[in-house]
């Protein structure tokens, strides 16, 4: 029983719902993730959700490393945890609600209410084993995205609409099953690839969910991600449409694929990740199987058009406690930049690299991240429109839209500082983000095609400081107020966010 506890103890909120070992494991991977650092050493993997499967491979190679007697024995108990739990079933429920206010909060763009704005109440089901089948769905009550100036994310009633929330309820709805080496989970999920996992060049936290088939196999220190999802082909407020539309390409009509391949490789203080993406959205769905195959497509071999990008990453843990990390990416490599006649695209690149440290005694951690990309960041032809880097969700009213493939798009140069700390049942965090954004850099209208003009643009800047405090009022219930300042070429604006949150878990043990 006391092994339970600890269990349910680590599946505690953290900022999103876990709902237990089947696969929704986000804390106990937090959890495994400090001890890999505490012991100066790089967590295995950066794709997640990770499941229960993977966990326990990595820390069976956590143990095998050489540890102090406190690290060993904590990466031990929690060994000897899933151990005992791996095999048992549990069929659970459990349902939040968190009423959120907003004063002079910018949620103009549909990016902005995905990062601000969480669902009035959520419901999730689940019904599995610890390491084996586990089936999962969660259904969110969202008020309408329309109502972007709406004070509160509750759906209150509006004028012709006396129930303002979004119909669209499922958010996530998979089945998760192991099959020898490999985890495979099919259905709508939430998934992120990289160092970075709220702002990765690849899909991040933020992107709601895919609809997708998700495979990962680890060989040792080797771990390997296929990944296939159809993308929402509606047309959102911002699309445009290309140019001499054949009947057979268009909104509404063609099916667009995201595929993702991604190999990653562990040493003791060094991680390093390659892999590609690659949108496709042909005339008469004319998809091969040439298309799903790695390392295949990404270069000699590739089935024309399509909008792929090859990218690298790297962790680096040069002592305990302190993690460094940088992901790179091209969208396209000119040929005359070496004096070889190209297309007239230029390089299209983006970086991101960053720091975190934690100071385990005093319980407090500092992170920095910066990043950039190009203009034409996740562009392509405007004859092929649809495999632009874009995520799309129906919503009532009209479709919403995000970049795909970074949280803030093409023409960005950002840094993103935090430190956070906590004490007793207090939790706080100090950030500070500089964002600046090339005016006319966007991936539906901006022409595929080398600019001098945006190239020489002078950025628009915004500078946001933000106060986060958040207080555990009881094990199932806290309360969070972030005051904030932004600028944005002009005299500072003054924010404030305050959020309730409230939440109860059910589960039975199934044979």
């Amino acid at each position: 029983m006391k092994r339970f506890i600890m269990v349910w103890g680590l599946l505690a909120f953290a900022g999103t719902m876990v709902f237990g070992l089947g696969l929704e494991t986000s804390a106990l991977a937090a959890r495994v993730e400090t001890l890999y650092r505490s012991a100066g050493r790089a967590m295995p993997t950066v794709s997640i959700p990770v499941s229960t499967n993977e966990l326990h491979h990595a820390l069976k190679l956590l143990l095998a490393a050489d540890l102090t007697d406190e690290l060993r024995e904590e990466a031990g108990e929690l060994d000897r945890v899933l151990t005992e739990l791996v095999g048992t079933g549990e069929i659970s429920a459990q349902i939040s609600a968190s009423p959120e206010y907003y004063h002079n909060v910018d949620r103009s763009e549909f990016t902005r209410q995905v990062i601000r704005e969480n669902p009035f109440a959520e419901l999730g089901l689940g019904y599995g084993y610890y390491g084996g089948p586990y089936l999962f769905a969660q259904a969110a009550l969202q008020r309408e995205w329309s109502y972007s100036t709406s004070a509160t994310n509750i759906p209150s009633p509006q004028p012709g609409n006396p129930v303002p929330f979004e119909n669209n309820l499922l958010r996530t709805g998979y089945v998760y099953f192991p099959a020898g080496l490999a985890d495979i989970t099919f259905g709508r999920q939430q998934i992120a690839i990289g160092p970075d996992s709220s702002n990765s060049l690849m899909v991040s936290s933020r992107v709601p969910f895919l609809d997708a088939l998700k495979v990962t196999m680890s060989l040792g220190n080797l771990k390997m991600t296929a990944l296939t999802s159809t993308l929402d082909n509606g047309r959102a407020v911002p699309d445009t449409a290309g140019t001499a539309i054949p009947l057979s390409y268009d909104f509404n009509i063609n099916t667009i694929l995201y595929n993702i391949h991604y190999f990653e490789y562990a040493w003791p203080r060094v991680r390093l990740g390659i892999g590609s993406q690659v949108l496709l959205a042909r005339q008469m769905n004319n998809f091969q199987l040439g298309d799903f195959f790695p390392v295949f497509t990404w270069h000699n071999a590739d089935i024309v058009p399509n909008n792929m990008c090859l990218l690298m990453d790297v962790t680096y843990v040069p002592a305990p406690n302190v993690e460094l990390f940088a992901q790179l990416g091209f969208d396209d490599i000119s040929g005359e930049s070496v004096g070889v006649a190209d297309s007239g695209v230029p390089t299209i690149d983006a970086y991101i690299a960053g720091v975190a440290v934690e100071f385990s005694g005093l319980n407090l951690s500092a992170s920095a991240t910066g990043g950039y990309t190009h203009y034409l960041w996740g562009n392509f032809d405007l004859t092929d429109f649809l495999a632009r880097a874009i995520y799309r969700i129906e919503s009532d009213g009209s479709h919403k839209s995000m970049p795909l493939t970074s949280t803030y798009g093409p023409g960005a140069l950002w840094m993103d500082t935090q430190v956070t700390w906590g004490w007793q049942d207090f939790n706080g965090s100090l950030s500070y983000i500089a964002l600046g954004k090339t005016p006319g850099a966007n991936p539906y209208s901006t022409a595929y095609e080398s600019s001098a003009a945006l190239e020489d643009a002078a950025r628009e800047w915004t500078h946001t400081i933000s106060l986060g405090l958040s207080y555990d009022i009881l094990e199932w219930a806290n309360v969070t107020v972030i005051p904030g300042v932004t600028i944005t070429g002009g005299a500072p604006e003054f924010q404030l966010e305050a959020s309730g949150r409230v939440w109860k878990r059910f589960s039975r043990a199934i044979d």
